[in-house]
């Protein structure tokens, strides 16, 4: 074999090992906390007297609109979370609660483009792994069978969300270079005022989140759930669960805190 031949097999065999860092495939039947494992950490975990018990998925997901590529560390993520929820339906989860206003998740004039994207693109099922969909919105069409509902409080969604684009508008201007410095001190003090904000209802729309996936359990009749959520929201929301004897499981990622090296 020529040096030349030899490089490009050293070459293919680099890439093939960098390929292999992502979670293997979930073997068939594994039961839910056993999956966690195997895809990343079983980082919290409550046993309560009441039948119901809760799935709690620590989500991360892109801050950036539009149908795009995203990070490494969120592919993976993605990838974990679709395999975790599809594992989940397995054993009878088939309520999923998420970051949205409180009702199900439907097709509506202001959402209809993401469906489009979803309907284009969910097959190969591992497609979008890639790009920065609602996840949530891919699981309902992907899986028929799961009850896709948003559990957040309509007020303080709205309000953060309001305080997240005017975080996102005045920390992109005060990355501008064409202005004062009086100017960008005035916009970092408006990012940081909308930091504030969305700080203050952290643990506000954890608890709601919980107790909202609650009442659509008992509206559905099931005992078994599915959250997703921010990471910041989560303690608040276990704490609902404790407070009620719910048992619950927690997953998290071992990509959850890596550092990205470009932002999206």
């Amino acid at each position: 074999m020529s040096c030349h031949h030899r490089l490009l097999s050293l070459v293919f065999v680099f890439v093939s090992l960098l390929g292999c860092t992502t979670a293997p495939d979930l073997p068939k039947d594994v039961d839910p906390v056993r999956a966690m494992s195997l895809l990343g950490e079983h980082a919290n975990h409550f046993e309560g007297k009441d039948p119901r018990r809760i799935l709690v998925i620590m989500d991360r997901h892109s801050a950036s609109p539009g149908f795009r590529r995203v990070r490494l560390q969120l592919r993976r993520i993605q990838r974990e979370h679709r395999l975790l929820v599809e594992n989940f339906l397995g054993h009878g989860y088939r309520v999923l609660g998420c970051e949205y206003p409180f009702g199900p998740l439907e097709e509506t004039e202001d959402t209809a483009r993401e469906y489009r994207i979803v309907r284009t693109w969910m097959f190969p099922k591992d497609t979008l792994d890639e790009y920065g969909v609602f996840q949530p919105l891919r699981f309902q069409l992907m899986y028929p069978e799961l009850r896709v509902w948003g559990v957040e409080d309509p007020t303080l969604h709205e309000k953060d969300r309001k305080s997240w684009e005017t975080y996102v508008a005045e920390t992109a201007r005060a990355r501008r270079k064409d202005q004062s410095e009086t100017d960008r001190a005035a916009h970092l003090a408006g990012a940081a005022r909308a930091a504030r904000d969305l700080n203050r209802n952290v643990s506000a729309r954890g608890r709601a989140a919980a107790l909202n996936l609650l009442k659509v359990l008992d509206r559905l009749g099931r005992k078994r759930g599915i959250l997703i959520l921010g990471g910041a929201h989560i303690p608040a929301a276990l704490e609902v669960f404790r407070q009620r004897d719910i048992s619950y499981d927690v997953y998290r990622s071992h990509h959850y805190d890596e550092h990205p090296d470009v932002e999206d």
